[in-house]
């Protein structure tokens, strides 16, 4: 390897680049995630809160602000630059969040969504900067394993457990016409 960073105390669940690529994100078993500089490999941030394990993060397309789940239930926004917490999404209403672990993130490639998927088989759509929750998406049997948006941001995709993947544009079209 041409490098090892070592800064977690347990197992490691997701890795996101920056998309500048100057810096580096994990998240871990040990309800942390680490901020990483690249390509120095010294460790920023240390970004602590969750109740449970870091089960995956995503990065604003502005590189500004990372999103990372948990087992806990909940998302927690970042500003990256300096580590600080600035919202907690689904820790308050269960009917706004998420009922189980979020499993998976990704923000629309024009930063405006944060979508998130959970292994209460939903796909939950929140809106960015500010973390209101937008609409939750019913239809998969079983826990949402991956969700990714198309690169015009127009179309959202969830795979699930139950061995189907989903495709949720007309939902996404009616959002986006909202002012």
């Amino acid at each position: 390897p041409v490098a090892t960073l070592i800064g977690h105390k347990a197992l490691i669940n997701h890795v996101a680049f920056s998309p500048d690529g100057t810096r580096l994100v994990s998240g871990s078993k040990d309800r942390s995630a680490l901020v990483w500089s690249l390509p120095e490999r010294l460790k920023l941030e240390r970004l602590k809160g969750h109740r449970d394990d870091v089960s995956c993060l995503a990065i604003h397309p502005d590189g500004e602000l990372l999103a990372t789940g948990s087992w806990d239930s909940t998302i927690r926004l970042w500003r990256l630059s300096d580590g600080e917490l600035l919202d907690t999404l689904g820790a308050t209403d269960i009917n706004e969040g998420h009922s189980g672990w979020v499993s998976c993130l990704a923000f629309s490639p024009d930063g405006k969504i944060l979508a998130s998927g959970g292994f209460d088989s939903t796909v939950r759509l929140w809106s960015v900067p500010g973390g209101a929750p937008l609409k939750a998406l019913e239809g998969h049997s079983d826990r949402i394993t991956c969700i990714r948006f198309t690169s015009d941001g127009r179309t959202l995709i969830s795979g699930s457990g139950d061995k189907t993947l989903r495709l949720w544009r007309s939902e996404l079209a009616r959002l986006r016409r909202v002012p």
